[in-house]
């Protein structure tokens, strides 16, 4: 298990990558096609694939119990961290765990352990960081596509989709953007559906009071920003048509119009749920571990083609 070990900058090199543990991977992966309808003019098939894979770290180099990885291996300060632990997935979050708003008083709540070991909520975030717990893993629990090919007669039709099921992502640019007015040179971000803020006693909401230059920290790295990465994306569809008439000298003439990336569902607040992997949000480099992390990532686009297909 390769990780990227930080050194004292006086070496000339900030870090190195070493074996500092083992993990164990299993998991399937499976298709199946089916032909729906088959010879005359209509034909119709469809296919689908899933994979489903689980890790876990059995060991660490020198029998340690956990291994922090900070800022999740980001390169800048702010994200969240990870966790090397025996018997843990590979990808797990260890954060201060987001316990949501008071309604009395509409302040940020998190949980915190007190000396009799009990978890407790607490407004101090800085009492509540020292005791971050595993919130989540970013390691979705499946993951596959499907498509599908139609035709009837010299008209025919192709969609290709892909989905991801499980595994949580850290929405980075929720921190600055939902920031309950801590970042007053940003925009706020609107409330989505689902979301309510607390405007007075009582109300029972999921984001704090606003307040002009917050100073609560709710939007410090907790749970709060970790969000489902489900999706189900429209990677392509196809629709063509072919010249039923004789061309001289051409044996097929075939128009089609194509559209990549036509839309994608999730219930994921930022640009996109289905991140690079492996790139520091701050250099744009591979890095192992900086996985997860959304910050502004440029979106895929949205392509729109028209072509043809001449066979002589």
């Amino acid at each position: 298990m390769l990780y990227n070990v930080p050194l004292p900058g006086v070496t000339g090199v900030t870090g190195m990558f070493r074996n500092v543990g083992a993990v164990k991977n299993n998991g399937f992966e499976a298709t199946v096609a089916v032909d729906i309808l088959k010879g005359g003019d209509w034909n119709w098939n469809v296919s689908a694939n899933i994979g489903v894979n689980r890790n876990k770290v059995t060991e660490l180099y020198g029998d340690k119990s956990e291994i922090v990885i900070a800022n999740a291996n980001s390169g800048i300060l702010g994200p969240i961290d990870k966790i090397l632990k025996p018997g843990e997935d590979v990808d797990t979050w260890y954060a201060t765990e987001w316990a949501g708003v008071d309604p009395e008083t509409g302040s940020p709540l998190w949980y915190t352990t007190n000396e009799a070991g009990e978890r407790v909520t607490t407004s101090n975030y800085s009492d509540a960081s020292k005791h971050q717990v595993i919130v989540g893993k970013q390691t979705p629990d499946f993951y596959g596509g499907f498509s599908t090919d139609l035709s009837w007669k010299n008209i025919d039709l192709s969609a290709v989709f892909g989905y991801s099921v499980g595994g949580q992502i850290f929405n980075y640019d929720r921190t600055v953007y939902d920031s309950d007015g801590g970042y007053t040179s940003y925009n706020q971000q609107k409330l989505l559906s689902g979301w309510s803020r607390w405007e007075k006693p009582g109300d029972i909401a999921t984001h704090p009071k606003a307040e002009y230059g917050n100073l609560s920290q709710s939007n410090k790295p907790s749970s709060r920003y970790l969000e489902d990465a489900d999706y189900l994306r429209l990677r392509n569809l196809t629709i063509g048509y072919t010249l039923p008439c004789k061309i001289p000298y051409i044996s097929n003439f075939r128009l089609f119009f194509s559209g990549e990336n036509l839309f994608v569902i999730s219930g994921f607040s930022g640009i996109d749920p289905e991140l690079p992997s492996n790139t520091d949000i701050a250099t744009g480099k591979k890095v192992a571990g900086a996985s997860g992390v959304a910050s502004s990532p440029y979106p895929m686009a949205r392509k729109f083609m028209f072509g043809l297909n001449v066979s002589f």
